[in-house]
């Protein structure tokens, strides 16, 4: 990687920078494709994107403009309109339609601006900047990525607090936007709730709004400016020579960042001639420096890749895209380097490879494969091989076996793992899991072919509409929990009920809300119309102010019965037939979400029930525990009462921890945490690793109370920070029983645990002074 060092940039590697906490390199431009090549496109493209459709038949096509009919909209429509006839010639047909609706009793009007055109060219024009809108955007000179950006904020921007702010729905939007940001010299933000990505740009707002005809404003000065440098990597090694105020000291000791314009004021000028030109190379150039964590739990990530020409060494690197779309330039490094590092295969330096893009395909001599192809990579040799070969799950080796049984002779905690389907059970227990600590059942509800089951389920108006679905979702979980107790055989597999709000499971009503609107404007199938709102409708009366604490967890199982009763059915019906088999299921049940004692009472009766019923049923006995999940700070003040019935606790530690802070995840990360941070508010961050003094006393609390009233209640942890080795270590000192993590940290736990267990204490300590 490159930082910054004593004003100079360094190669480093990734794990030292970690380790010393270095800031990685970032930019605010990047080079574009040559020849650059005007574009009177793109403010209409930018427009269509966004609040457009664009349909593309063999021998037809439609382009859809749509627009609130509202005065401060006119002037948009009118350039759209104006922008596409000095285009393509043709003008859009324009009308206004006017519908009227009931939903939830009260009734809903609309009118808006339909354009439509149904010329094939037009629409065939802007579908192949679409499929290729990166590169499009890449290859624009700067006056028309400036319409573009112009045309994009118009359809789905807006300008408020001194900064833009545009919502991308889809990814190849994201992608063009944030080009089209960084071509300008602009560094965006990006942020994600759920599927909508919000981008944030907070420079050269006046220049951008000048290409504006709908969202204008003026941008005010900011007390902190968006290019920020690592103290440390500026002043380090004459901080007491530029020390202003005390600042600089302090920044270095705190590895802060500070925004280049208080550098430049207050700093630059204790700094001598040569010092001064060294920094402010730096400050002129595009690059910035940014604080960066090791995510330990990536599934998947997308890596898009740049290299930059160069006759100097230092200079000749690599812009690799993060999964929020952060340019990071890293030496000597490449798709395959990176690919090694997720786990991914890649074959690169491929000559002989022709990419078409136009046509999705790329050609290898007289070889086409197509998108949508199947082929095979083997990253070690390089081979590319058509078609799907068989393949085999990667195995540990004998010396790293050797090594986590060492660790296994030490450790006190047990390692269990995170597995919501079989293939990750059979990985966990691979890794040397000594049991699943959590599996959530939600997971297997999102599958494709599950979906509308769980969704005519959840839009049933009655016990028995919603008992059909039901039965049928049964029947497949009982599968799904056979085969993972079936690979776990003799181990302990914790099962958490359906803890989601049900509408999660449903369409957004932000999509519907569109369809229902596009569908009224069109007046076409009035069928179609009719069931999207009907689906609507419901989807209305479930949606939550917050649901996060709403309607979810032991809160459903006392509201819909069933739907729990279905699922432990199944998960005895399994055990019963796996018991049958000779086998040795231990399936222990987790109520989530419980916040009073009276909460488990009432959902354990229940299902105690269904459990003796089963069993009683196939006449065969099956060793099976209750308990629930420790994640609402009421439940740990409380746990001497839940101990009565609850045989296991289970630290829920990513909502205990949101719940304790007040935080939400997703916003915190996106929105405040950083600066938190970076401002020494919090010293770390608490979703990584766990708050002894706040969340932790909390445990300390619910364990104390909790063995008070039983004994032996099995205790662990199953939130992500069961592999972290600073939680760990904490929870084999508050005397858990296990941490549950992601099957791939397993390894890493193992010896977290054992290192802990080895570790002496101070009184150990006390007999070496």
């Amino acid at each position: 990687m490159y930082v910054v060092e004593h004003r100079r940039l360094q190669k480093k590697p990734l794990e030292r920078c970690l380790e010393d906490g270095d800031f990685l390199c970032t930019l605010s431009e990047i080079p574009p494709l040559e020849p650059l090549v005007p574009s009177s496109t793109a403010y209409l493209a930018g427009a269509i994107f966004t609040d457009g459709y664009i349909e593309v038949k063999p021998t037809r096509g439609r382009v859809i403009f749509l627009q609130k009919n509202s005065p401060e909209k006119e002037a948009f429509v009118d350039a759209v309109e104006d922008a596409f006839e000095s285009e393509f010639g043709v003008g859009f047909s324009r009308g206004i339609r006017h519908s009227v609706s009931e939903l939830d009793g009260r009734r809903i009007e609309s009118t808006g601006y339909y354009l439509t055109c149904r010329r094939r060219a037009p629409a065939l024009a802007l579908a192949k900047i679409w499929n290729a809108l990166p590169n499009w955007v890449l290859g624009l000179d700067r006056e028309s990525v400036l319409e573009f950006l112009g045309g994009v904020i118009d359809g789905d921007g807006s300008f408020h607090n001194n900064r833009i702010q545009i919502y991308a729905g889809d990814e190849t939007m994201l992608q063009g936007v944030v080009l089209a940001c960084l071509r300008l010299g602009i560094l965006p933000q990006v942020t994600k709730n759920r599927n909508i990505s919000n981008v944030q740009i907070v420079e050269k707002i006046d220049e951008l709004l000048r290409y504006t005809r709908r969202v204008k404003g003026k941008e005010r000065r900011r007390t902190h400016g968006a290019k920020l440098f690592s103290v440390k990597a500026l002043f380090e090694d004459i901080a007491e020579e530029v020390n202003y105020m005390g600042r600089t000291k302090e920044g270095v000791e705190r590895n802060l960042l500070f925004d280049v314009e208080k550098i430049r004021r207050d700093i630059l000028p204790l700094c001598s001639e040569e010092i001064r030109k060294q920094i402010e190379e730096l400050f002129m150039s595009p690059l910035r420096t940014y604080r960066f964590r090791l995510v330990e739990e990536e599934n998947e990530t997308v890596v898009y890749n740049f290299e930059v020409e160069a006759g100097d060494e230092l200079d000749k690197n690599f812009i690799v895209f993060t999964d929020r779309y952060t340019p990071v330039i890293v030496s000597n490094s490449h798709a395959s380097v990176v690919a090694r590092g997720l786990g991914k295969p890649a074959v690169v330096g491929c000559e002989a490879l022709k990419i078409d893009t136009e046509e999705r395909l790329f050609r290898v001599g007289d070889i086409t494969v197509r998108e949508g192809d199947v082929i095979t990579i083997n990253g070690t040799t390089g081979d590319v091989i058509l078609g799907e070969a068989p393949l085999i799950e990667p195995r540990m080796s004998d010396e790293l076996r050797k090594l986590l049984e060492w660790a296994d002779s030490f450790k006190k905690l047990q390692n269990w793992a995170n597995a919501d389907y079989p293939r990750d059970a059979r990985i966990a227990r691979e890794f040397g899991a000594q049991g699943i600590g959590l599996c959530r059942t939600e997971h297997m509800f999102f599958e494709k072919e599950r979906l509308p089951l769980v969704r005519e389920m959840i839009l049933a108006r009655t016990r028995e509409e919603r008992m059909k679905p039901l039965e049928k979702l049964q029947r497949i979980q009982k599968e799904d929990f056979k085969e993972i107790l079936r690979v776990m055989n003799g181990l302990p597999v914790v099962i958490r009920l359906l803890d989601p709000p049900l509408h999660e499971f449903l369409p957004r009503y932000e999509e519907l809300l569109q369809e229902v609107i596009m569908r009224r404007m069109s007046g076409e199938k009035p069928e179609e119309l009719e069931a999207a709102e009907s689906l609507l409708k419901r989807v209305e009366e479930m949606r939550e102010a917050n649901p996060m604490l709403g309607l979810r967890g032991c809160r459903l199982g006392i509201t819909h019965p069933e739907i729990n009763e279905m699922q432990v059915r199944a998960i005895f019906e399994a055990a019963c037939e796996l018991k049958k088999e000779g086998m040795d299921p231990k399936p222990e049940i987790m109520i989530p979400l419980v916040g009073h004692v009276n909460e488990l009472k009432i959902v354990r009766g229940q299902l105690e029930k269904v459990a003796r019923e089963v069993m009683e049923r196939y006449g065969v006995e099956v060793p099976y525990k209750f308990g629930t999940m420790i994640e609402v700070p009421r439940a740990a003040l409380t746990a001497d009462e839940i101990a009565e019935y609850a045989e296991f606790f289970s630290f829920g530690t990513n909502d205990l921890t949101q719940m304790t802070y007040a935080y939400s995840r997703d916003d915190a990360e996106g929105k405040f945490l950083f600066k938190y941070i970076e401002e020494g508010i919090l010293e770390f961050d608490p979703f990584q690793t766990l708050d002894q003094r706040g969340v932790g006393k909390l445990m300390k609390i619910a364990v104390e109370l909790g063995r008070k009233t039983r004994p032996d209640l099995k205790i662990g942890i199953c939130g992500e920070h069961g592999g972290d080795p600073a939680s760990i270590e904490f929870c084999h000192h508050l005397g858990l029983n296990y941490v549950s993590c992601s099957p791939f940290r397993i390894p890493v736990a193992r010896i977290a645990a054992a290192r802990v267990a080895l570790k002496p204490s101070e009184t150990e300590k006390m007999k070496y002074l």
